[in-house]
């Protein structure tokens, strides 16, 4: 069974997009406010110098803190899909990716759990 689903070509198109199907991506995206709401409760410190958690509340300033505590009111997920991992960059809501920002974490096959960079 194996030798017939790789000589189609079966094989190649579940690797290949895998992380391209939108279930996947929202599914991630969950997990990746599941992480941060988790962070929230713990009173955790965060930044990838676009958005910043302090003391478990999101921040407009390092003295101000957002109006809206939600996560998607916070940031935008740009999400990259890749064959073995999809990795994330979490910029404020009207900025866009340039791929010298380069990326906050990502989510491995199989998992909803991402892996997030430490803070700068």
């Amino acid at each position: 069974m194996a030798a017939i689903l790789a000589s189609t070509g079966f094989l190649d198109i579940s690797t290949n997009t895998y992380f391209t199907m939108g279930r996947t991506q929202s599914e991630s995206i969950a997990g990746l406010y599941r992480l941060f709401d988790v962070m929230k409760g713990r009173n955790e410190n965060w930044t990838n110098n676009w958005i910043l958690m302090k003391g478990g509340l999101w921040m407009e300033t390092e003295q101000t803190f957002c109006e809206w505590q939600d996560n998607w009111e916070v940031f935008v997920v740009h999400l990259f899909p890749g064959e073995v991992y999809m990795s994330f960059k979490l910029l404020p809501p009207g900025i866009d990716y340039k791929e010298s920002y380069g990326d906050d974490g990502y989510f491995v096959r199989g998992s909803y759990t991402p892996y997030l960079n430490e803070s700068y």
